[in-house]
């Protein structure tokens, strides 16, 4: 992504619309994804109910993301947009309701809320194409890729903050506002006339239809060796987030002493990792295989993660942490 890019792009109008609309909203996800597990760590001191509140915002994901995106194809990208953040903004309300309630109540409050939120990123990645020229394609999902990272940096510090301050109530109201701003900046985005492509199969059956797409993606990634060893991966890589995600909370309290804004820092170093990483990988990462990079992350990112859950039994301090 050169400067020219970026400044053609910078005077596209609805390019920024979307793009900050994605920022807003996503700082607003990531602020409660922080403030979510903490709350209800604090409530019942057990890793098991964090692991259940964990689970149901990702159980989704797998759930609904696999037909999300090929229900999306036949909406329209910026309705699909609008509507979405403002149902995300109405369903994140309802936690405030289950505040007073057993915590358990969190569970498919953040279940239907991640259910809605699996058509928000196909529809964002249907749009954008639309909106810039092919040439600066390349640059625009860069500055998506960056987009993502702020709200990564930005996001869990402020939930960290909002919830030290304001409890989970702050964290709420801030993270619905965010959808609807969003859903503000995607309705002033002007979208150009796109023919969509002709449905041949307009006569078959809805359902039968979604059954043969999704049967085809699965065919693919069983008819190639690289996609069936890279799904495994990332299965892999995604049990073991699994994992983390649920136990960082009670690490954070009890093996660091610390609360909402300590890991809300964790997060946002992490966010500052990626961005760092990759601004040098746009530099050499070409010179390498793909699988190569994989698995050298790989053992990086494991061996990293020993010491950063091991450390605190000799260091019990945030700052080697971050």
């Amino acid at each position: 992504m050169n400067a020219f890019s970026l400044l053609n792009l910078s005077r596209n109008r609805d390019f920024m619309l979307v793009w900050c609309s994605g920022l807003v909203s996503w700082i607003g996800n990531y602020a409660l994804f922080v403030a979510l597990p903490i709350y209800v760590y604090g409530e019942t001191d057990s890793t098991l109910a964090t692991g259940l509140s964990v689970m149901a915002n990702a159980l989704p994901s797998i759930v609904v993301g696999q037909v999300a995106g090929v229900l999306v194809d036949r909406w329209h990208d910026q309705k699909t947009m609008v509507l979405t953040n403002l149902a995300l903004a109405c369903v994140t309300l309802a936690f405030l309701s289950v505040l007073h309630a057993p915590w358990w109540a969190v569970i498919p409050a953040a279940f239907i809320q991640s259910c809605v939120g699996q058509f928000l990123g196909p529809a964002e990645n249907a749009l954008l194409p639309t909106l810039v020229d092919e040439a600066y394609l390349g640059a625009a999902n860069s500055l998506n890729a960056l987009n993502n990272n702020l709200a990564r940096f930005i996001g869990p510090a402020l939930g960290g903050t909002l919830f030290a301050s304001f409890g989970l109530t702050g964290v709420v109201i801030v993270d619905a506002l965010s959808y609807l701003v969003a859903a503000l900046l995607v309705l002033g985005v002007t979208v150009p006339a796109v023919e969509r492509a002709k449905d041949t199969q307009a006569k078959i059956n809805p359902l039968t239809r979604l059954a043969c797409e999704w049967r085809s993606g699965l065919y693919a990634v069983r008819s190639s060796r690289t996609l069936t060893l890279s799904f495994l991966a990332a299965l892999l890589v995604g049990f073991g987030e699994g994992f983390v995600s649920t136990l960082i909370a009670p690490f954070v309290e009890v093996m660091l002493g610390g609360g909402g804004p300590q890991l809300g820092y964790i997060f946002s170093a992490q966010a500052v990792g990626g961005v760092v990483a990759g601004l040098l990988l746009t530099g050499f990462a070409d010179r390498f295989l793909p699988i190569k990079l994989l698995c050298w992350s790989s053992w990086g990112t494991g061996i990293l993660l020993l010491l950063f859950f091991f450390y605190p039994f000799f260091l019990p301090y945030l700052w080697p942490g971050l």
